[in-house]
C-alpha cells in the first residue's frame, strides 16, 4: 500500500543562525528547488519565502540575545506538488501570546487587509510583535499558503515553536 503524502526530504538542518549559515542555507534550498522548480518566479519565490523565514528566526533570536540557541530547519517536497518548509526555534513564553496572535492575524487576512496590516507594520515600527513582523506578512501575501505552528515547552520560561508554510510547485 502507498503513502497518502509522498515526501522526500531536501534540507534538513538543525543548529545555530547566523548570517553565514542563513546564507549557506538559501544556497543549498537554491540548488535543491532548481531541480523540481523550472519555472524562474516560482524558483525566486521559494528563496524569498525561506530567507524569509530564517530571517525572522535569526533576527528574533539576535533581539533576545539567544545567538548559540539552535534552530531546526526542513524543506520537504510533498507528492510532488509543494515543497513543505518547517522552522522551530526557542521562543520566550513571555512573547508566545503576541506571536500567536499575530500569526493568526495574518493567516485570517485576505489581500486587502495583509496590505493594510504591512503599512500599519511600516509606521509602526515600536509595536511590532516578536515573530511576526513585514517578512511574515509579505511571505502571507506571495505565498497564499496559511501558516501552522505547534508549541512545545521547552522549560520554565521558554517554548520551542515550529512554523510551516508550503510553496506550490508549478513545474
Amino acid at each position: 500500500m502507498s503513502d497518502i503524502f509522498e515526501k522526500e526530504l531536501l534540507l534538513d538542518y538543525s543548529g545555530p543562525i547566523d548570517f553565514t549559515v542563513k546564507k549557506e542555507l538559501v544556497g543549498l534550498l537554491r540548488e535543491k528547488v532548481n531541480t523540481y522548480l523550472t519555472d524562474n518566479g516560482m524558483r525566486k519565490r521559494c528563496s524569498y519565502i525561506f530567507e524569509e523565514l530564517l530571517t525572522n528566526a535569526h533576527e528574533y533570536y539576535k533581539s533576545r540575545d539567544l545567538s548559540e540557541e539552535p534552530v531546526q530547519v526542513s524543506l520537504e517536497l510533498v507528492n510532488k506538488s509543494f515543497i513543505e518548509v518547517c522552522i522551530s526555534n526557542t521562543v520566550f513564553q513571555t512573547d508566545t501570546p503576541a506571536l500567536l496572535a499575530r500569526i493568526q492575524t495574518i493567516n485570517d487576512g485576505n489581500e486587502d487587509a495583509l496590505r493594510e496590516l504591512f503599512k500599519d507594520t511600516l509606521v509602526n515600527t515600536d509595536t511590532i510583535n516578536p515573530g511576526g513582523g513585514i517578512g511574515l506578512i509579505t511571505v502571507k501575501m506571495k505565498n497564499g499558503f496559511s501558516y501552522t505552528f505547534e508549541l512545545a515547552d521547552k522549560n520554565k520560561t521558554q517554548h520551542l515553536f515550529c512554523l510551516t508554510t508550503s510553496v506550490s510547485v508549478n513545474r
